[in-house]
């Protein structure tokens, strides 16, 4: 008698029908004993340009129970130390938070004891699977200040102990504030790498906005440092939906990224991620709400606070540096550098994106900017009465 598991996951290993446009190589599941059983599925959770999250499902031996692993591949040009960086940050995690509700599931070792393995140019890591886990869902306010909670649990955690202490004494390099190397290597590029007038143009107004509004300062990157996530996008956290119907976050991945930085970093990419989804939707005017909704959640649980005016600061600035990456990653004839697998023209079209989001920011700053000043007006219009009286 044939096993309805089984063939369910014959077929899907068979004809892709779950795989959309993208799956896991061959050859990543050859190299982890835990994909040896009889048959393996796959279902992705997310894909992108920069990168994909897959659950893979194997079969056992009996035929009739399944093992569930969290799959994540990534473009990174190096694996080595940099994966092994994030074995102990998941391993720190676990300890510190259990408490939280928030889950960091632990990476699998391949067959020959390494944490990851390159292929195709992306870096492949497989974590231990999380009961109930979906992709990202719609993005909603609730779902923006669940997210801001995490955000602050995760923090709290990571520096909670002696893990920057460890990073350092296993001799990993933080990586060093990049926003101003970004912007002179931007202004560097020269007519003929551009290739045209209208790409000049574009470059040198991203440019000339990055010294406007930040007088070249890297306004991000000053501050109290703490240990932060790195790349704490929607796409790098699982979620669960609650009997109620309400979606939660989960569990957080991918730590290949964490350094040494401020809270507005993590909390401004976070944001620019959320802005520019909202954005690219048509749901631009939405973006204030979730903002202000995130930055709640996150003040529900932070030991620090963070203000919104420098948030939005910190989400503007993000996105211009993104937007001179992928402007300086056109001029790569062979693709983007950075992010994998794009053509200049593609690096062009997400530049546009990244400054579109951008400009609606700049003027939610401010209009924040204003309103504070409108108060301080107020209030010493106040003051001054009161003594006149």
């Amino acid at each position: 008698m044939k096993s309805p598991i089984l063939e369910s996951l014959r077929t899907i290993a068979e004809t892709g029908e779950s795989h959309q446009e993208k799956t896991i190589p061959q050859e990543v599941i050859d190299a982890y004993d835990v994909f040896n059983d009889i048959a393996y599925g796959v279902a992705p959770i997310t894909t992108g340009h920069c990168g994909e999250t897959y659950i893979v499902m194997v079969a056992g031996v009996d035929e009739h129970e399944i093992s569930k692993f969290v799959v994540q591949a990534r473009p990174i040009s190096t694996h080595g130390s940099v994966t092994e960086r994030c074995v102990l940050v998941t391993e720190h995690l676990a300890e510190n938070l259990k408490d939280s509700g928030l889950v960091v599931p632990a990476v699998v070792a391949r067959t020959n004891g390494m944490p990851s393995m390159i292929v195709d140019g992306n870096g492949w890591v497989v974590y231990d699977y999380v009961e109930n886990i979906g992709g990202v869902p719609e993005i909603n306010t609730e779902f923006a200040r669940n997210l801001g909670i995490s955000l602050a649990e995760l923090h709290k955690a990571l520096n909670v102990g002696n893990l920057a202490e460890k990073l350092r004494s296993e001799k990993f390099e933080y990586p060093r504030p990049v926003t101003q190397d970004v912007f002179d290597r931007l202004k560097q590029v020269n007519a003929s790498n551009l290739n045209s007038q209208t790409k000049i143009s574009f470059a040198d107004g991203v440019c000339r906005e990055y010294d406007n509004l930040f007088g070249g300062a890297d306004f991000i990157n000053k501050g109290e440092q703490i240990i932060i996530h790195g790349d704490p996008k929607p796409d790098n956290w699982l979620y669960v939906e609650t009997v109620a119907g309400e979606v939660r976050t989960k569990a957080a991945i991918d730590f290949e990224e964490v350094a040494l930085g401020t809270r507005l970093r993590d909390i401004g990419d976070k944001l620019r991620s959320i802005a520019k989804g909202l954005f690219l939707n048509g749901r631009e005017a939405e973006i204030a709400d979730h903002i202000d909704a995130s930055i709640e959640g996150y003040l529900q649980v932070a030991d620090e606070g963070v203000d919104k005016l420098n948030v939005l600061r910190a989400i503007a600035q993000i996105s211009l540096e993104l937007t001179a990456r992928y402007l300086i990653d056109s001029t790569e004839t062979e693709g983007s550098r950075h992010f994998q697998g794009l053509k200049p023209e593609e690096c062009v079209s997400k530049a546009r994106e990244q400054y579109g989001a951008y400009e609606i920011i700049r003027v939610l700053a401010g209009e924040e900017s204003n309103r504070r000043a409108e108060e301080n007006r107020a209030m010493g219009a106040s003051a001054l009465a009161g003594v006149a009286a």
